[in-house]
């Protein structure tokens, strides 16, 4: 340096007083031999000789073990470990390769997320693939997807299904003429105000039809199309398909049994629409407390056996003669009769006779009408009540 300075007469990149030219040994001191140094001269580039990617010298002299950033302690440096934070994801597929508790992406998109962030269309909780089990349907209802009908509605009925004359009713498709039938004969009965006298008026065996068909939990099932179904639901009415032990096949009611060991407890008029059940062909309604005169409609139900008392039966019930044709006297036994009289007794005089004909007759064409009057039940004093009333004055009834 132009004059005498052992100290400072040359580089010395290492400081240990040999200048750079004469320390062959390791010019940049980073404890690796020149000979086997990369790049001799800078102390912070050496080698690899720990294979982990890491240059040994990166801690600014020669330490492998700290050659640098090591995430998961596991004496690889991150730049040569391919799953730095040892989560055992790879770092080219973990969202959060230095962080071991986010590995993944949760349902929500959101690394290392708890799904938080976001819910599912029924705000439940996600499955492992992020699915959720829940649909809307299209009128905007949400729900499971088990709880989804044939048609694709939140707790449907299968409508969609049922093309007229036929009606979905609980999920199945049945006809609409034999539902309104049953019907009927629940609407008899609870306008009928029958009186069963009893102690406790609230009690469901004093009720009209029987409350107990209504029963969920101790109520018969139905047979639809061989297999049974549950049609009581609990919601205090008795409704169609919960009277008495039924069978439907295709669609159609066969079997009706609302007689002995049923208990219907069924009153008032049996109804005209009895012959819409035209594939009945057990019509079991005995032992309850029907009342009036029985329609003459109920004769054509042409698969119906009349003279099989198995197969239909009237009796121990309070219907007035005369019966239609069709009827066998064993179908009607045991019948009360005691406050038939009353029906047909125009003049209210206590007894039927042809004064109580011409009244009738009269009444008819003045264009009025009572209920004594209506002998056939029909719901209309008429001519057809004027021949009922004169067969039963001929028949002595």
């Amino acid at each position: 340096f132009g004059m005498f300075d052992p100290a400072n007469d040359g580089p010395d990149i290492n400081y240990n007083g040999i200048c750079d030219p004469g320390d062959i040994n390791d010019t940049d001191g980073d404890g690796v031999l020149d000979d086997d140094d990369s790049d001799p001269f800078n102390p912070y580039q050496c080698a690899d000789n720990d294979g982990d990617a890491c240059d040994d010298c990166g801690s600014g002299y020669y330490d492998p073990a700290n050659d640098g950033a090591d995430y998961d302690g596991d004496g690889i440096c991150n730049v040569g470990d391919l799953d730095d934070d040892n989560d055992g994801v790879i770092d080219n597929e973990d969202c959060a390769p230095q962080y071991e508790l986010a590995s993944d992406i949760d349902c929500c998109g959101v690394c290392g997320g708890d799904n938080s962030s976001c819910g599912t269309c029924c705000g439940l909780p996600f499955d492992e693939d992020c699915s959720s089990g829940c649909e809307i349907d299209e009128m905007g209802v949400c729900c499971m997807v088990e709880e989804l009908d044939e048609c694709g509605l939140c707790g449907g009925d299968n409508s969609c299904l049922c093309e007229d004359p036929f009606i979905s009713v609980s999920g199945q498709c049945l006809h609409k003429d034999d539902i309104g039938a049953l019907q009927d004969m629940i609407d008899n009965s609870m306008s009928s105000g029958y009186d069963f006298d009893c102690y406790d008026v609230n009690d469901p065996w004093c009720q009209s039809p029987n409350i107990y068909m209504d029963d969920q939990d101790n109520w018969h099932s139905i047979a639809i199309d061989g297999m049974y179904l549950q049609a009581s639901n609990g919601n205090g009415i008795v409704e169609p398909l919960e009277l008495g032990l039924q069978e439907w096949t295709n669609g159609r009611l066969t079997s009706l049994m609302c007689g002995a060991y049923i208990y219907c407890n069924l009153s008032g008029e049996i109804p005209n629409s009895i012959s819409d059940l035209t594939e009945i062909e057990v019509l079991r309604l005995e032992v309850n407390y029907f009342s009036g005169y029985v329609p003459d409609s109920i004769c054509e139900l042409d698969n119906l056996n009349y003279n099989d008392y198995l197969a239909f039966d009237l009796s121990y019930n309070q219907l007035c003669p005369p019966y239609p044709d069709c009827i066998p006297d064993s179908a009607v036994n045991y019948m009360q009769t005691e406050d038939c009289a009353e029906i047909g007794d125009i003049n209210l005089d206590g007894s039927i006779n042809v004064l109580d004909v011409v009244m009738l007759v009269s009444s008819i064409l003045a264009g009025e009408g009572n209920a004594e009057g209506d002998i056939n039940g029909d719901g209309a004093a008429n001519v057809l009540d004027v021949v009922m009333l004169v067969s039963m004055i001929l028949e002595g009834i």
